[in-house]
């Protein structure tokens, strides 16, 4: 099987963010992706629910979400009387039948929320509703304890073994606890601090192996454009491998293999023994990027479009560097040409706050380049309406209007795609006679 997904993140072992959620997997430790938007964190979470086969209880956080969306909410009970019951959320479902957790821009829960959910993600593996009723993972370290310990308080074992109660009178009972599944995950999802305002509490990040996720490699920005964009491309080079997990029914074996080579190989270089061929079902075969060395290819139609993609990639990182560190983000090239083609000097500026362009304003840009190529439009106003887009994607709402060092953002962002060769000059422009 084939994932469609490109690994970027290695670590200094060469280990990539695909390997490292697995290894942690494999040790029952839940993990925290931490990277910008767009870079693909959210599309291997995905991946792994076949990877794993394992359902992902999946849920997107936000700033005024109460405990109710993710852990238990109350109903009325179905009798018609007006006592409150509790009906499980994605996270305690999660627990209880032994499956994922993922829990996108979790940076942006309240701290109080983030803290009362810390108790599923350690040893404890449990979250107690808002009923009484705890939900515990059978991998919690002391489950076998915790049962015990309510038995002798009187309590009883259902016989399905899949909840403790306890008795009241001849004919009610109470539940105190569910019993899960074993094989509980936890997935979450944050941005950095420069991101957001907000940052994961300190308990919270302690009880996750952390994954930090940087932007994409310009060509692989591109390349994953183009193809969501329905463009056939490929991707050869030294500076892509192949990659593979083989899932055992036990554990799992890390493969990697060249592009030219049929053999698959294990981490330390030897063969692997196992007779599996690339549509075996236990594979899950994906990219991995080792090198710069990467090419890029297309369809003769659409080569004009994919040089605009490797432009407005390089672009979108003149931008994202031009934010985090002013003017000592761009090239000396870049300010020079700024000064002798435009005219412009800006003077020494820290941060600049903008709209960091993502791989999703890339994919925005192609999209429609490839939609007006089909229709026709020629290509110096296909790209012409391209760039645009992606400029105000960058200067969004008020930002547009801003001031950086006595001019306005829009106009110095357009300045800067202009000198980067997206635009035309002022003097080149046939629109002007």
């Amino acid at each position: 099987m084939k994932m469609d997904y490109i690994a970027c993140q290695l670590n200094i072992a060469k280990l990539d963010e695909v390997q490292r959620i697995i290894l942690s997997y494999e040790l029952k430790q839940n993990v925290g992706l931490c990277g910008p938007a767009g870079v693909g964190k959210t599309e291997l979470v995905e991946g792994l629910v076949t990877l794993l086969d394992k359902r992902m209880h999946a849920i997107t956080c936000d700033e005024r979400m109460t405990e109710s969306g993710i852990i238990a909410y109350p109903v009325l009970e179905s009798n018609g009387g007006t006592k409150t019951g509790y009906r499980n959320n994605v996270l305690a479902e999660a627990l209880l039948n032994g499956e994922g957790f993922y829990g996108d821009e979790f940076e942006l829960l309240d701290g109080s929320l983030q803290k009362r959910m810390n108790s599923a993600f350690d040893h404890r593996k449990r979250i107690t509703r808002r009923d009484g009723v705890v939900i515990i993972s059978r991998d919690a370290r002391d489950f076998d304890r915790y049962v015990k310990t309510c038995l002798r308080k009187g309590c009883v074992l259902s016989d399905d073994k899949t909840k403790i109660v306890m008795k009241i009178g001849d004919f009610d009972e109470k539940i105190v606890a569910l019993l899960g599944k074993p094989g509980f995950f936890g997935i979450i999802a944050y941005n950095p601090k420069a991101f957001h305002r907000q940052e994961l509490e300190d308990s919270v990040a302690d009880r996750f192996v952390n994954i930090f996720y940087d932007y994409l490699p310009e060509k692989v920005e591109a390349a994953i454009a183009l193809r969501l964009s329905g463009i056939d491309t490929e991707i050869k080079g030294k500076g892509l491998e192949q990659r593979a997990i083989y899932n055992n029914g036990n554990d799992f074996e890390f493969l990697k293999r060249e592009h030219d080579c049929a053999s698959w190989k294990i981490l330390n270089g030897n063969l692997f023994n196992e007779d599996v061929d690339d549509n075996h079902e236990n594979l899950t075969i994906y990219e991995t990027v080792i090198g710069n060395n990467l090419e890029l290819k297309v369809e003769y139609d659409y080569e004009d479009i994919l040089k605009f993609a490797l432009e407005l990639a390089r672009f979108n990182q003149v931008v994202r560097n031009f934010a985090d560190n002013g003017t000592k983000g761009l090239d000396e090239d870049t300010i020079r040409n700024l000064k002798d083609q435009e005219n412009i000097t800006i003077g020494e500026t820290k941060k600049i706050k903008l709209h960091k362009p993502s791989p999703r304003t890339l994919q925005y840009a192609i999209s429609e380049a490839k939609r007006l190529t089909d229709k026709g439009l020629p290509y110096e106003l296909v790209k012409q309406h391209a760039a645009m887009l992606a400029i105000d994607q960058i200067c969004t709402g008020s930002l547009k209007t801003s001031l950086v060092d006595e001019l306005q953002l829009y106009e110095l962002i357009t300045t800067l795609a202009r000198v980067e060769g997206l635009l035309p000059r002022v003097d080149q422009r046939s629109d002007l006679g």
